[in-house]
Formats: structure tokens, C-alpha cells, sequence
């Protein structure tokens, strides 16, 4: 017996966040084997992964233009020792010479989004491509971001490596309203190296 779009979805776990009105309009007009695909994907991501690690704990640099508070810039990376991270110093760029370049090497830089594109903010990172080492990651903040306690965060987690996962409730969820403070699976099960 085949089981229809509807009822899969009813079993599988993104039914936490999928509104009846949605199911049934993804179940309507998209053929029923492609959204069990689809929605298999999306159950099975689970658990985030981390695609890269950075060899020795990075540097933070904070650009001046970012209208954010120290404070909440230090919790924001103290969540993160506390799950066993490490990082070499936390510092702010007041002259703006780091600021200017686009990466900082072995460091993350925590800038303002100038980009008029809706998002409410981006990470980029750079890594070696064999040994999937971190060289420097650049986190953008749009005003939107300032009011959101878990969305630097989010961004910090991606700094580190880290991908996002479907979880309702999960601090990498890509969906702000559907995320949360769980941080199950990121804990960080090998210590960097100090230099």
C-alpha cells in the first residue's frame, strides 16, 4: 500500500511546523513522490553538522560601526564556551582597518549589513578544501538583527562551522520563529589547539 503525501507527513516530524492549509497545498500541487522526497530530506537533516573547525581558537573582531553592546557581543560568544569552544581574544576594530578587508585571517569579524536584501544576516566563512580547516569567517548584522537575542548566536555558530537543521526549537534553525535554545548535537567534542 503507498502511503499518500498527506499521511506521511502527518507521521514524519516536520508536522510540528507545517500548518494543515500548507500541507495540504504541497501535497495538492506537487506529485506525492517527489514531497515524500522532499519532506524525508527535510525529517532526516536532524542533527546540524559541522562542515569545518577552525585549528586554533579564533580571534574576534568587532567592526565600530555595529551599534551592538559589548555585553551582548561577550554573552553571545560566552554561550558557545560553554559549550566547550574557545576563542584568543575579543577586540574592536576602532581605527577600521581590519573592518576594510572582507576577511581577517584566523579571525571571525562581526560587522553591519550594508546590503539592502532583506536578510537579517549572513556568515561567510573561508577553509581549506581537503582538510575542512576554518580560516576566517565574517558574520554581517542588519538592524533587524539587533533586537534578537539568538540571532548572533545562530551567526556565531556558523562561524564555527556549523550547518542548520530542520529541528523545531534548535538554535540552527534557519527560521528565527521556528528556532529556539536547544543545542542538542554542538557541543564541541574536540578542544582546539591553543597556540
Amino acid at each position: 500500500m503507498e502511503t499518500s503525501c498527506k499521511e506521511f507527513v502527518k507521521n514524519a516530524e516536520t508536522a510540528a511546523y507545517l500548518r494543515e492549509d500548507i500541507l495540504q497545498l504541497l501535497c495538492r500541487h506537487h506529485a506525492p513522490q517527489k514531497m515524500i522526497v522532499f519532506l524525508t530530506t527535510l525529517s532526516l537533516a536532524g542533527e546540524p553538522k559541522q562542515e569545518a573547525r577552525w585549528k586554533h581558537p579564533p580571534r574576534i573582531v568587532v567592526c565600530a560601526s555595529l551599534p551592538l553592546e559589548p555585553e551582548r557581543i561577550l554573552h553571545s560568544f560566552g554561550w558557545w564556551v560553554e559549550r566547550g569552544y574557545d576563542f584568543s581574544q575579543v577586540e574592536v576594530d576602532y581605527d577600521g582597518f581590519e573592518c576594510m578587508e572582507h576577511y581577517i585571517p584566523g579571525a571571525i569579524m562581526i560587522t553591519r549589513r550594508y546590503r539592502d536584501d532583506r536578510r537579517v544576516a549572513e556568515t561567510y566563512t573561508r577553509m581549506t578544501v581537503q582538510s575542512k580547516t576554518l580560516l576566517a569567517a565574517r558574520i554581517e548584522l542588519s538592524p533587524k538583527a539587533y533586537r534578537r537575542e539568538r540571532v548572533l548566536i545562530h551567526e556565531i555558530g556558523h562561524a564555527l562551522g556549523w550547518t542548520h537543521t530542520s529541528k523545531v526549537g534548535h538554535l540552527m534553525n534557519p527560521i528565527y520563529q521556528r528556532g529556539g535554545w536547544q543545542d542538542f548535537g554542538i557541543y564541541n567534542p574536540i578542544p582546539v589547539v591553543s597556540r
